[in-house]
């Protein structure tokens, strides 16, 4: 179990994909399409290994407003069918994936298709979902490599989907 952040808010229904459109948290904040709270913040985890929540939430008798999800480069149908159910229950899905090849391939362009792919279909969530690319790369390579790749693929991935919020998580 990984809390994400200190203040219980969820989502009050689903928040559409375009631009401008607005929902509200529990605590009555504005929500971008992309799902930037105006005001207050969101309590999250990732539980059991990317382990469906519903009855966890339950028990607890409280809503995630962000559920923690991780991936490889090459399971993003399971993730986006996750992310679907995360929205459908008005969770934040909040996806890390591993890049589908190195840092230096990605910086250097061979996967802007993967990016592109991966927010079309993010595109088609009803409701914000945010995306980090190889999260935590502390110790895992060449640092400035790994900003290069973020600042290739950021772009890329926010172009291509209104409700797409891209990160990056350090340690």
């Amino acid at each position: 179990l990984t809390l994400v952040m200190a203040l219980m808010l969820t989502l009050s229904g689903p928040v559409p994909a375009s631009d401008g459109a607005r929902a509200r948290l529990t605590n009555g904040c504005t929500v971008t399409a992309r799902g930037i709270p105006s005001c207050g913040a969101y309590v999250g985890a990732a539980y059991g290994a990317n382990t469906n929540v519903n009855a966890w939430e339950r028990r607890m008798g409280k809503k995630l407003g962000v559920h923690r999800t991780y991936w490889g480069g090459r399971n993003v149908r399971s993730a986006i069918r996750t992310a679907r159910a995360d929205a459908a229950h008005n969770r934040l899905p909040w996806i890390s994936f591993k890049a589908p090849y190195s840092w230096a391939q990605m910086a250097a362009g061979r996967g802007d298709g993967w990016a592109r792919g991966v927010a079309r279909r993010i595109r088609t969530v009803d409701g914000p979902v945010w995306v980090a690319i190889h999260h935590e790369p502390e110790g895992e390579g060449d640092i400035q490599t790994w900003k290069r790749m973020q600042q290739r693929l950021a772009p890329i991935m926010r172009r291509t989907a209104p409700n797409l919020g891209y990160t990056v998580i350090l340690m």
